[in-house]
């Protein structure tokens, strides 16, 4: 019986730290976008750092797949969902960020296309480009 006290009580520990980390990698993403605009959808669970330049143009920020970056860049997994659910086999991303290569996979499964440019970051595009 004592067992299964501490072990109830590990589970309810760790179920708090989870939640207490949602919170955190929040207001972390919140701080990091400071006073541009995001993307929040709380019936869809959305809250991207990206926004709408026409009704069909969007702007984000490179997505990532990996765990600590995820605290303050979008999730790969969630901007490939948002695309599914907000604009299902009709958009494609044009990646302007040779330095944070991201798999494509993921939004070609869901119906999009990506097209690759070799724009160094902060620096603009040539002429060619």
């Amino acid at each position: 019986v004592l067992k299964l006290f501490r072990r109830t009580g590990w589970c309810i520990r760790l179920s708090r730290l989870a939640i207490q980390g949602r919170k955190v990698g929040r207001a972390v993403k919140h701080k990091v976008s400071q006073n541009k605009s995001r993307y929040v959808d709380l019936a869809e669970n959305f809250d991207l750092d990206l926004t709408y330049i026409t009704r069909t143009i969007v702007a984000m920020s490179v997505p990532t797949e990996r765990c600590i970056m995820g605290f303050y860049r979008n999730r790969l997994k969630d901007v490939v969902r948002f695309f599914k659910t907000r604009h299902p086999d009709s958009f494609r991303i044009y990646n302007a960020c040779p330095e944070y290569p991201y798999p494509e996979t993921g939004f070609v499964n869901a119906g999009g296309k990506v097209v690759h440019f070799q724009i160094q970051d902060h620096t603009p595009p040539t002429m060619n480009q």
